[in-house]
């Protein structure tokens, strides 16, 4: 979610299996000349919002979901937007899947708390500017 210019898109795609499918949404059409260049099948972009990510799902023939990752800049969308987006996420939420944010306010936590059950932080200082990376599940029994 939030794609941007596919800078992690691009390192997601180099770190996963040939099977994996990796749906990219972003609102901001200004990246989608970036995302467009990416060639690779296992990749597909959506110029939509994340509040529509069951439907966009639904519409690729996807029922299961592993890992949501995210950059999507909360601390500035509306509250009703971040509230519909996280029922988007709610929906297809199942005790596998893991969720990954990344964000400079570690404040999102407390949100995050809402959803999931067990969530880490990490700092990562080599970024600019330095981000914390909420990992976020239900259960402890993942293995990944």
């Amino acid at each position: 979610l939030g794609s941007g210019n596919g800078c992690i898109t691009k390192e997601l795609l180099a770190n996963i299996s040939s099977d994996c499918r990796l749906i990219s949404i972003e609102l901001n059409s200004n990246f989608e000349q970036y995302l467009k260049s990416i060639s690779d099948h296992r990749f597909i972009y959506k110029i939509d919002s994340a509040e529509n990510l069951t439907e966009i799902l639904k519409k690729l023939g996807i029922i299961k979901v592993d890992y949501i990752i995210s950059s999507l800049p909360f601390k500035i969308i509306p509250d009703k937007i971040e509230e519909n987006i996280y029922n988007e996420i709610k929906k297809i939420s199942t005790d596998d899947l893991i969720f990954i944010h990344y964000s400079y306010f570690h404040s999102q936590k407390k949100k995050l708390l809402k959803l999931f059950q067990h969530i880490k932080v990490n700092f990562e200082m080599m970024n600019f500017p330095p981000a914390f990376v909420f990992v976020c599940k239900n259960t402890s029994k993942s293995s990944r």
